[in-house]
C-alpha cells in the first residue's frame, strides 16, 4: 500500500514523509532498517 512518494536530491538524500512517521511512530533520533527485497524497497523501525 502506498501512503507516499519523495525523490532523491542530488546529494542522494530523502525525507521521510508524514505519513510514514505517523504510522511508524518514528520521532527524532529513531533508527530505521533500509532493506531490498526484489524490486522493493522496505523500510523498518529498528526495534531496541
Amino acid at each position: 500500500m502506498k501512503i507516499a512518494e519523495t525523490r532523491i536530491s542530488k546529494k542522494n538524500t530523502t525525507a521521510v514523509p508524514s505519513a510514514v512517521r505517523k504510522a511508524l511512530n518514528l520521532k527524532a533520533g529513531d533508527v530505521i532498517e533500509w532493506h531490498v527485497e526484489g524490486e522493493k524497497i522496505v523500510v523498518k523501525k529498528k526495534l531496541r
